[in-house]
């Protein structure tokens, strides 16, 4: 009797330490969750905040208007030396002008990106974008996607304001957050 006890006070208290360890582990996997999703968050408001700060800039709508592709990947390569990205808070891979079809118009040539020329990635964030109609398009929009095994944060603010003239895509590192 005494044996069947120990047997059993055994058993419970393996039972309550696999439920007490399921719990933390459970517990510690929500608050990450958490922690990402708010950095995510601070990525993309950052990220619109880059992507937007150009706009106001009349050379830079003049060369959109024109479609001076190597005057735009200047402007866009000069991004790489402004305070979010020398500052480190942001891990900038590439920064691009797309027409309002989604064609690329232009791309910056800085930064040591493994992502190949003339190419976005999230090309299923940018399809969801092209479903987008009315005022729905004037609207930012941001992901996290893959790509070669290696994670990258899209956000995709609109040029122009009210008349959409295309979009800037700015593609971060998210892993630097």
């Amino acid at each position: 009797m005494g044996l069947q006890g120990l047997a059993l006070a055994y058993l419970s208290g393996e039972v309550h330490r696999e439920h007490t360890l399921n719990n933390h582990k459970t517990s510690i996997q929500k608050l990450v969750k958490i922690r990402s999703d708010i950095l995510l968050s601070e990525l993309a408001e950052t990220s619109v905040q880059l992507g937007l700060s150009q706009q106001h800039d009349p050379v830079f709508r003049n060369y959109l208007q024109e479609k001076n592709t190597a005057k735009l990947q200047d402007i866009l390569n000069e991004h790489f030396h402004r305070y979010f990205v020398t500052a480190g808070i942001l891990k900038l891979e590439k920064i691009a002008v797309l027409q309002k079809d989604f064609s690329l118009l232009a791309e910056s040539t800085e930064g040591k990106t493994l992502l190949p020329a003339g190419h976005v990635p999230c090309a299923d964030l940018l399809q969801q974008a092209g479903k987008r109609s009315g005022p729905d398009r004037l609207k930012s929009m941001s992901g996290l996607c893959a790509e070669n095994n290696r994670p990258y944060y899209v956000v995709l603010a609109p040029v122009g304001g009210l008349v959409l003239k295309g979009y800037m895509v700015v593609i971060t590192d998210p892993v630097n957050n």
